[in-house]
């Protein structure tokens, strides 16, 4: 709890509960300041990329997010070294999944992280209910089935998660079970 993004994206990535990581809510803009499965990588030698919303670029690389000079970042210095960040939630996630495979193919990332939003998006628009969330459902499992085969040939585990569920209303925030539960998938 809370079932927010910014305070999810924390936990997801660094296993740190927002009363502890202090990114309670979506509003906290600032650098994390707990070590991520970005920086595990980096110390660890490997190299990290990302396709995803600003606010991972906030948590992780740059804080505030200046979408003229942060969208598109290479620094070997960072947690995550090269990364494609978007700031329109209504960013097609077609087009962020060629950005992911892009960065893939160019740096041969030992963990990279793809951020789509698209369900998120028409989920608060419509509500979890709607024809408008089940077809982008059926969309995002359109657009992972042309991937997972070739990552998985190509010796990539895939993790599918997401932060958080949506209500009927086409809200998260609350305790619900429709809010908590997220889908887990695991290939490799």
């Amino acid at each position: 709890m809370p079932s927010m993004s910014r305070p999810l994206y924390e936990t997801i990535l660094t296993g740190v509960p927002p009363d502890k990581s202090g990114i309670v809510n979506n509003k906290i803009t600032r650098l994390s300041n707990n070590k991520s499965i970005f920086h595990l990588v980096k110390d660890a030698g490997g190299q990290s990329c990302a396709a995803a919303y600003h606010w991972i670029s906030e948590l992780y690389n740059t804080s505030p997010f200046d979408y003229i000079n942060h969208c598109y970042q290479e620094d070997d210095k960072k947690p995550i070294q090269y990364g494609r960040f978007y700031f329109e939630d209504d960013y097609p996630d077609s087009h962020l999944f060629v950005d992911a495979e892009m960065l893939r193919k160019k740096h041969g990332p030992d963990f990279l992280y793809i951020h789509p939003m698209g369900l998120d998006y028409v989920g608060h628009k419509y509500g979890r209910d709607s024809r408008e969330y089940r077809t982008k459902v059926i969309e995002t499992d359109i657009i992972l089935s042309n991937f997972i085969p070739k990552w998985m040939d190509e010796g990539y585990d895939i993790i599918v998660t997401s932060d958080h569920g949506m209500n009927k209303d086409g809200n998260h925030c609350g305790n619900s079970g429709e809010e908590r539960s997220v889908p887990l998938f695991y290939f490799g």
